[in-house]
C-alpha cells in the first residue's frame, strides 16, 4: 500500500493495535430485564447527573444484520449517551446471534412478537402508557411493521437511515440483494453466515473500506483514544450474527424483491398492513449520502402515510453511520425527540 506513511511506523502501529486487543464494546452500563433467546431487552442505567424530565422512555431497535453497538460506539461519539443526558429512560433490543435451532424464525416472530413483549415489558416497567420507538436501519423498517401490526403503547415512531421504498433507487445494496436466490420452500435452510454477509457488506464499497479507510492508519498512533475508537468501529463492521434463514429470505422478498410495505401487500400474521394506516406521529431522518438506504428510499415514508398524520423529516449531512455518529447531527436529533415527546407523548 503506497500512502507515503513510513514502514517503521506502520509496523508500529500494527503492534499498538494487537496490544490493545480486545477492544471494549460498547461503554454504558446496562442490565438485561427480559429474554427470549436469541432476543434480548437491555435496560440502560441513568447516568449519576441525569436530570429528571419526566420524558416517556425510548425503545431502540437496531437492525438484525450488525450488533447495537454502533449506537453506544465510545465516549462522545454515542445516541444512548446523549439520550440518558436528555433525561430519557433508554431501553434497547438485542436480537442476539441467532442459532441453528432458530433458523425458522420467521418475520412474526419479530413483529409483532420479540417488538411486542419489548414494549410491553417496558411500559410496565416504566409506568407510562406510551413510549418513542426508534427504528435504525434495518430496525426502522422493523419498527414501521410493528406499529402497523400492533401499535398499542406506541405514542411516537422514529426512523433513523431507514429504508422504506426498497425500489426508490437502485443502488448497490439493492443491486446485491438481486443476486440472492430467495428460498420458496416451505422449510428454511440453514441460517445465512453472517461472515458472508460482512464480506458482501464490504464490497459495496471496496475502497472507502479496504483502502481509504486505513490509509491514514499511522497518523493515529499518537492519539490513544482515536486508535481506539477505530479499533471498535473495526470490531463492529466485522461482527455480523448469522441471519435466521425464514427471516432473511422473507425480507429479502417482501421488502427487496416485491417492495410491499409501500405497495400495501404486505401481510403480517396473515392481516394486511399499509402505511396508509398509520396515524401515530412520525420523525423520519436520513443521510445525504447514504450508500445503503438513498434518500429517496427514506422519504418515500412521507408519501405514503395519510395526509393528517403528524410528520415531520429531517435530511443529515454524511452517510449512513453519519446520522448517529456525527456529533453534529446528533445535536440536531436530540432536541427534535425532545420536541416530539413533549407534545405527543
Amino acid at each position: 500500500m503506497n500512502d507515503g506513511a513510513p514502514q517503521a511506523d506502520w509496523a508500529k502501529t500494527l503492534e499498538r493495535c494487537a496490544e490493545m486487543q480486545p477492544v471494549s464494546r460498547g461503554t454504558l452500563p446496562a442490565s438485561t430485564c427480559l429474554q427470549r433467546p436469541p432476543f434480548s431487552l437491555q435496560r440502560y442505567a441513568p447516568l449519576p447527573h441525569q436530570p429528571v424530565a419526566n420524558l416517556p422512555p425510548i425503545l431502540l431497535v437496531y437492525s438484525l444484520v450488525n450488533r447495537p453497538d454502533l449506537l453506544d460506539m465510545a465516549p462522545g461519539r454515542s445516541l444512548i449517551s446523549d439520550l440518558l443526558e436528555a433525561g430519557f429512560p433508554v431501553y434497547l433490543v438485542d436480537w442476539g446471534y441467532p442459532l441453528d435451532a432458530d433458523r425458522s424464525l420467521d418475520l412474526e416472530d419479530y413483529v409483532p412478537g420479540f417488538l411486542g413483549k419489548a414494549v410491553d415489558q417496558v411500559l410496565s416497567e416504566s409506568g407510562h402508557q406510551r413510549l418513542m420507538l426508534v427504528g435504525v436501519c434495518q430496525g426502522g423498517t422493523l419498527s414501521l411493521c410493528h406499529a402497523l401490526a400492533r401499535p398499542a403503547g406506541i405514542g411516537a415512531l422514529v426512523t433513523l437511515a431507514t429504508p422504506v421504498d426498497f425500489h426508490a433507487e437502485r443502488n448497490a445494496l439493492s443491486r446485491l440483494a438481486e443476486t440472492v436466490p430467495v428460498q420458496e420452500t416451505a422449510l428454511p435452510g440453514d441460517n445465512i453466515n453472517g461472515q458472508l454477509l460482512s464480506s458482501a457488506f464490504a464490497a459495496l464499497k471496496p475502497a472507502d473500506l479496504l483502502v481509504r479507510r486505513y490509509r491514514d492508519l499511522p497518523a493515529l498512533l499518537q492519539r490513544q483514544d482515536l486508535l481506539e475508537e477505530f479499533l471498535r468501529l473495526e470490531a463492529w463492521m466485522y461482527d455480523c450474527p448469522d441471519q435466521p434463514a425464514a427471516m432473511f429470505h422473507r425480507f429479502l422478498r417482501d421488502f427487496y424483491i416485491e417492495n410491499r410495505l409501500v405497495t400495501g401487500r404486505l401481510e403480517i400474521r396473515n392481516q394486511r398492513v399499509s402505511l396508509d394506516q398509520l396515524t401515530i406521529p412520525v420523525f423520519n431522518a436520513y443521510a445525504a449520502d447514504d450508500h445503503l438506504v438513498p434518500r429517496g428510499s427514506a422519504r418515500a415514508l412521507g408519501h405514503c402515510l395519510p395526509a393528517d398524520t403528524p410528520y415531520q423529516e429531517c435530511e443529515l449531512p454524511g452517510g449512513h453511520l453519519g446520522v448517529f455518529l456525527s456529533r453534529r447531527n446528533r445535536q440536531t436529533l436530540i432536541p427534535e425527540l425532545e420536541r416530539m415527546a413533549r407534545k405527543y407523548l
